[in-house]
């Protein structure tokens, strides 16, 4: 594996450079910031207050696909099995698709459309034709079960759900709960119309199935489960060839993104256009700085004889898989391969086949990729987000590029600031690789005390605040955590703890306030987690915590007590995963268990103390001798 030519001659010496040979972030910014820059930016007001923005993206994403599709129209974007579609190809999916959305279901500017399927080329025509009517492109998380997908599309009042076969039958269980009769729908407008279903069969590497075998699909009298081809073929006479007339505002909704919170319930993350797209302005500030940073000029990418071609390895319901992969490579045109589920050795085999040169995924599978021992010749850039790493990845990464200076590097950011908010990418990231970087010059960022809610002085550790034009909206329907979490000044509180770098400036994660486990980058409610458990009749009490680990960033763990009369000797690890695997999807079950008789200790409010079991729980996982644990938590020991 090794970075191409272009790169390395745009790039020069290999080498990382200390940091006191590092052109400073202030520098660079004085330098982007002229008239008609890629990376000019401007002070707006915006719903009442300043807000730093970029000046010269696209004002809305129906825009942008229409020039990116122009512009790259013969070009392959998607990729997924033994199917590929090009940009034109692509394009008039999504305006057939965007048609019947319309005509079918009569979807309009500002109603939300679900989106729940595997990473299958269609996720992304249905996310674009959302953007060419102005309606709202709902991500629904795949992993869900029915019970909170059923709550996620009437929380945000879905119009219309288009799905995979595997998400149809965990929605059609409270199907007769979600569809109301027309009258309620003509009165309303924000009620369930119809679910669209994808023809593959169910599982990996299955192809579609035959009409005949579609017996998922409704009776035309019925006509509320449809077929995603059925439509099509319904409406393609009909279909314009050019999107219809629409002028979308910066300020209008785009998207909504569900993220876990600490009451369990998901929380419907609403952005508009001008926020979401702000972190298509931060890649690309991203990607000039670490040229200017060591004084090389940043390099013509038109002419780079190599095309761009990415695993996308994140699901698309995930903002770092939709935003900062699938949107950003399509505002510069690359080719996508998409993934139906994670294995090491299906990412290596797309990667040869198609002679992929880029990498991104959570810590864990970059770090497979990296100790993979089969060749990738045509790799020369891996990255990745969305979980903690363990300091070893950076060079382990530059060793499989060939140690020639190849791109490598990770992103720091939040549903709430629609994915990247800062980056640390080349040399800072080979000097700290434990840093999550540094940020544009549209972001702002604070390190604030928790409990007196004032700014602390540079280098010491408080909750990480952000504002910048990309962060979102807020939560759909949720005042109080709204209230909570966006503040009036714009600012976003993260739940993470951190530090500034008193002399260089970069950004640090140092725990997080937030009761969530991220889990190879998938946020996990521990209240989830334990109402899982607590469905096991003999259990009285359950904390769910977090343990360390260094491939996947952390595990889930739990500490159970049972119910009085019953001690913790009769019960058993494997009983409480059987009752938890009943009502969680797999990546929630605990993997490790404490058995316990004695009550979990709590703090004076009555809370259970989660910080002690932490503690407790690194102690108890050494004496089983049980996983790695990366090397800050064996610096807790």
């Amino acid at each position: 594996m090794a970075p191409s030519a272009w790169w390395k001659e745009s790039w020069g010496d290999p080498a990382a450079l200390p940091m006191d040979k590092l052109r400073p972030t202030e520098e660079i910014n004085r330098m982007l910031q002229f008239k008609g820059s890629p990376f000019e930016w401007e002070e707006k007001v915006i719903n009442g207050r300043m807000v730093k923005c970029w000046k010269n993206l696209p004002a809305n994403y129906r825009d942008m696909w229409i020039a990116s599709a122009a512009a790259f129209a013969e070009k392959e974007y998607l990729v997924y099995g033994d199917d590929t579609l090009t940009y034109k190809q692509a394009f008039e999916q999504s305006l057939l698709v965007a048609h019947w959305l319309a005509s079918q279901f009569q979807v309009r500017r500002g109603d939300r459309v679900g989106i729940a399927m595997r990473n299958y080329t269609e996720f992304m025509v249905s996310f674009w034709a959302c953007q060419l009517i102005g309606a709202v492109a709902t991500a629904l998380n795949a992993f869900s079960e029915t019970s909170t997908l059923a709550f996620c599309i009437n929380d945000v009042g879905c119009r219309v759900v288009i799905c995979d076969l595997e998400r149809l039958e965990r929605i059609q269980p409270v199907v007769e709960q979600l569809r109301v009769n027309e009258a309620k729908a003509n009165k309303e407008g924000d009620t369930l119309r119809g679910l669209v279903v994808l023809p593959y069969a169910k599982g990996k590497g299955k192809g579609k199935l035959p009409k005949s075998q579609r017996s998922f699909l409704s009776s035309e009298s019925d006509g509320f489960v449809h077929g995603w081809e059925e439509l099509g073929e319904k409406w393609k006479a009909t279909c314009p060839a050019k999107a219809p007339a629409l002028k979308l505002l910066p300020e209008d909704y785009a998207h909504i993104f569900f993220t876990s919170g600490t009451t369990g319930k998901p929380k419907g993350v609403v952005s508009t256009h001008r926020q979401s797209i702000h972190g298509v302005g931060a890649a690309w500030w991203i990607g000039a700085r670490v040229f200017l940073r060591r004084y090389r000029p940043i390099p013509d990418s038109t002419k780079n004889p190599d095309p761009s071609i990415a695993v996308v390895a994140y699901p698309l319901f995930h903002v770092a898989g939709m935003l900062s992969h699938a949107v950003l490579g399509a505002a510069q045109g690359s080719k996508l391969l998409l993934m139906h589920s994670w294995n090491v050795d299906d990412a290596v085999e797309l990667i040869n086949k198609h002679k992929a040169n880029k990498f991104a995924g959570v810590a864990h599978q970059c770090r497979q990729i990296a100790l993979h021992p089969a060749e990738m010749p045509s790799m020369g850039s891996i990255t990745h987000g969305g979980s903690a790493a363990s300091r070893e990845l950076a060079a382990e990464s530059d060793k499989k590029l060939g140690n020639q200076g190849g791109s490598i590097g990770s992103g720091y950011g939040a549903t709430e600031t629609n994915s990247l908010a800062t980056g640390n990418y080349q040399d800072d990231y080979m000097n700290f690789p434990d840093s999550v970087g540094a940020w544009p010059p549209t972001t702002d960022i604070k390190i604030v005390d928790p409990n007196t809610l004032t700014e602390v002085p540079k280098g010491d550790k408080g909750e990480i605040w952000i504002r910048s034009s990309g962060v979102a909206t807020g939560y759909w329907n949720r005042p109080q955590a709204n209230a909570e979490t966006f503040l009036p000044d714009g600012f976003y509180r993260t739940g993470d703890m951190g530090y500034i770098h008193k002399e260089h400036g970069l950004l640090f994660i140092s725990d997080r306030i937030k009761d969530i486990i991220i889990r190879g980058g998938e946020n996990i409610t521990t209240v989830v987690v334990e109402n899982g458990v607590y469905s096991h009749p003999k259990v009285l009490e359950v904390a769910a915590v977090a343990l360390p680990d260094k491939a996947l960033g952390e595990r889930v763990a739990a500490f159970v007590v049972p119910r009085d009369g019953i001690k913790a000797e009769d019960l058993s690890e494997e009983e409480i995963k059987a009752a938890a695997r009943k009502v969680l999807p797999k990546h929630e079950v605990p993997e490790f268990i404490v058995l316990r008789d004695e009550p979990l200790p709590k703090i004076p409010a009555g809370k259970i103390d989660k910080k002690i079991l932490r503690d407790e729980l690194l102690k108890i996982a050494v004496q089983r001798g049980w996983g790695d644990f990366g090397d800050q938590a064996k610096a807790k020991l």
